[in-house]
C-alpha cells in the first residue's frame, strides 16, 4: 500500500512571529519525559523526527502526558503523521457509517484517512473513540505498518486470554519481538501514550526507520497548495514560545479561541491535519517550524468566476469595444465624481486582481457593502463578483447608491467607494 500526502492547499508566507513581540526560535522540550524512562528513546526519536508533538505548558516547554491512556483518535493522528496518509476530500462520506463520528472532531481527517486505509474499522457502526487496549493496539499496529512474519516463531506468547480476533496480531508482534510480554500480554489493559510510542518505534525499526521520513512529502506541500480562500502561515514560535496571544486569527476571520484551539491540536499532532467545524484547517510542520492555517475548499472560491481569471496580466484583459485606455480613464473619473457627490460616498478602497490573495478582499468588501445597505447583513460575495464582471465587461462605473465600483484597466484594480466602513482588514 502506498502512503503519501496529497493535499491541495496554498500558503501565504507571513512574518515568522508576532510583529510587536519577536521571539527567537528555540528548541522545545518535554517536561515529563526523562532520559531515565524506558520509553525515552522511542519518544525522543519520534519527537525529533517531527512525528509527535505535545501540549504547551509554558514558554518552550511541552508536556507529552506519557502516562495518560491513549485514545483511538490520537493513534489515528500519529499513524497519519508517521505514514503520511493522504487526507481524503470525501471524509464526510467515509465517516457516515459510524454513528459516533461527526465532522466537528478536530482529528476527523486523520480518523477518516485511517478508516479509508483499513487501519481502523470500528464495530457495529461505531468507531468507539475510547482508550485503546493492548490487543487492539497490536491489531491496528500490524495493519498500519503492514507487518509480516519473518518466518520465525520461537517467541511463543500466551494467547489464552487474548480475544480470538486479535490473536494473530499479538502472535505476530511477539514473533517480531515488538513485545516482550510473553507469559501474560495483558491484552485487556489500556495502553498509555508512552507505551504506544514504544510499540510503534519497535515496529518502525523492524520495517527500517529510514522508511519513515516526515520530510519526504511535506516539502512538496508548498508546490501543491492551491484552492484555499483564506490562508496564513506563521512560525510555531508564535504559539510555542510566546506568551502574547496569537493574533493571526484576524487573517482567518475566526475567533481567537478557535484559532488557538487549532494551533494547540496542530502542535500536539504535527504533520497531521486538524479540522475545526469542518471548515478551518491547521497543520504543524516542525521541519519548517511553521503552523499553517487555512479554510477548506468546500468554501466557494468566488474569485474563480471573475472575467480576469482567464488572463495573466492587466494588459491581457480586452477593452470594451471602441474604447481606449485614455477614454476609459476620463469617463470613469467623471462619472465616479458625480456618483460620489450624489450619494455622499466617502470611503475609497481598492485591490488588485492579479497579485496576492484577493479572495478575502472580495469577502470582506461584500460584508461592508451589505452592512452599508441595511446595517443588518452582508451581500452575497457571488453578487459582488457579478457586479465586478459588469464593470470589467462594460468599463462603466456601477452606481449602487450606497457604494460605487469600477475597474482600472491599466493597473488591474477594482475600486470601491462606500458611504460607511464598518470594519477594515
Amino acid at each position: 500500500m502506498k502512503r503519501f500526502v496529497a493535499v491541495t492547499v496554498f500558503v501565504l508566507l507571513l512574518s515568522g512571529i508576532l510583529a510587536n513581540n519577536p521571539v527567537e526560535a528555540r528548541t522545545y522540550t518535554y517536561n515529563d519525559v526523562k532520559p531515565s524512562s524506558s520509553h525515552y528513546e522511542a519518544i525522543n526519536y519520534l519527537f525529533e523526527e517531527g512525528f509527535i508533538g505535545g501540549y504547551r505548558v509554558d514558554q518552550n516547554v511541552l508536556a507529552f502526558k506519557p502516562n495518560s491512556p491513549i485514545k483511538r483518535s490520537e493513534v489515528a493522528a500519529i499513524f497519519a503523521s508517521v505514514l503520511g496518509l493522504p487526507m481524503p476530500e470525501n471524509h464526510e462520506t467515509i465517516i457516515k457509517p459510524y454513528r459516533d463520528l461527526n465532522v466537528n472532531h478536530p482529528l476527523i481527517l486523520s480518523i477518516a484517512a485511517n478508516i479509508e486505509s483499513g487501519i481502523f474499522k470500528g464495530e457495529d457502526h461505531y468507531f468507539k473513540d475510547g482508550v485503546l487496549n493492548r490487543e487492539q493496539m497490536a491489531t491496528v499496529l500490524v495493519r498500519a505498518l503492514e507487518l509480516k512474519s519473518n518466518g520465525k516463531s520461537s517467541h511463543a506468547v500466551n494467547l489464552s486470554n487474548v480475544s480470538e480476533s486479535h490473536k494473530d496480531a499479538v502472535r505476530l508482534i511477539a514473533d517480531l519481538q515488538i513485545t516482550t510480554e510473553l507469559r501474560d500480554f495483558r491484552p485487556k489493559e489500556n495502553v498509555t501514550r508512552a507505551q504506544f510510542i514504544t510499540f510503534l518505534y519497535r515496529a518502525m525499526e523492524r520495517k527500517g526507520l529510514q522508511t519513515f521520513n516526515p520530510n519526504t512529502n511535506k516539502d512538496s506541500m508548498y508546490s501543491q497548495m492551491v484552492d484555499y480562500s483564506y490562508r496564513s502561515s506563521y512560525s510555531d514560535s508564535a504559539y510555542i514560545f510566546a506568551d502574547a496571544p496569537v493574533s493571526f486569527h484576524l487573517q482567518m476571520n475566526i475567533s481567537k479561541e478557535k484559532f488557538k484551539k487549532g494551533a494547540e491540536y496542530a502542535v500536539a499532532y504535527p504533520n497531521s491535519f486538524i479540522l475545526l467545524d469542518n471548515e478551518n484547517e491547521f497543520i504543524h510542520l516542525p521541519n519548517k517550524k511553521e503552523i499553517i492555517a487555512k479554510k477548506r475548499t468546500n468554501i466557494p472560491i468566488y474569485s474563480r468566476n471573475l472575467l480576469t481569471a482567464a488572463y495573466k496580466k492587466p494588459s491581457d484583459v480586452p477593452l470594451p469595444k471602441g474604447k481606449t485606455y485614455a477614454q476609459l480613464k476620463q469617463d470613469q473619473e467623471a462619472k465616479q465624481l458625480m456618483i460620489r457627490e450624489k450619494n455622499n460616498l466617502k470611503h475609497h478602497t481598492h485591490f488588485n486582481l492579479f497579485t496576492g490573495n484577493f479572495e478575502d478582499s472580495i469577502r470582506w468588501r461584500a460584508d461592508n457593502i451589505g452592512l452599508a445597505k441595511d446595517k443588518r447583513r452582508p451581500i452575497d460575495p457571488a453578487e459582488l463578483v457579478r457586479l465586478m464582471n459588469w464593470t470589467i465587461e462594460t468599463g462603466d462605473v456601477y452606481d449602487g447608491e450606497y457604494f460605487s465600483m469600477y475597474y482600472d484597466f491599466t493597473a488591474g484594480d477594482i475600486h470601491i467607494v462606500l458611504r460607511e466602513v464598518f470594519f477594515n482588514r
